[in-house]
């Protein structure tokens, strides 16, 4: 049951930045379109929350098994299974900080190239 927490607590803050690299894609593509400029903090940011996304949970995962390393070191033999039952449940949030990484980038593409597009013109 504690796994479940700690992922919990691992998987929000990847959402939110997930949720708020979106929202500053959406804000970035509604200012193009009404032809008006952006700051380009906004599209830093966007990438700048990816990354967040990512090594928020990426270190999570290095101290907790820092922690089990050090749990089983003091405590003897440990269950294999239980072991990969615990880095099978803590890929979870590295894995959506990933697809958010990505989502982020892919974004940040969009909005940099319409931004040239439109410059061009």
């Amino acid at each position: 049951m504690k796994i479940i927490t700690e992922n919990i607590y691992a998987t929000i803050p990847v959402l939110v930045m997930c949720f708020f690299s979106l929202l500053l894609i959406g804000i970035i593509i509604i200012q193009r379109i009404r032809k008006k400029s952006c700051p380009q903090i906004l599209f830093d940011t966007i990438l700048i929350l990816g990354l967040l996304s990512f090594s928020y949970p990426l270190s999570r995962l290095i101290i907790g098994l820092l922690q089990t390393a050090d749990a089983v070191n003091h405590g003897g033999e440990v269950s294999s299974t239980l072991i990969w039952a615990g880095i099978r449940h803590s890929l979870i949030p590295i894995t959506m900080g990933f697809v958010s990484l990505h989502i982020s980038a892919i974004g940040w593409f969009v909005v940099k190239r319409f931004k040239c597009e439109k410059k061009k013109r």
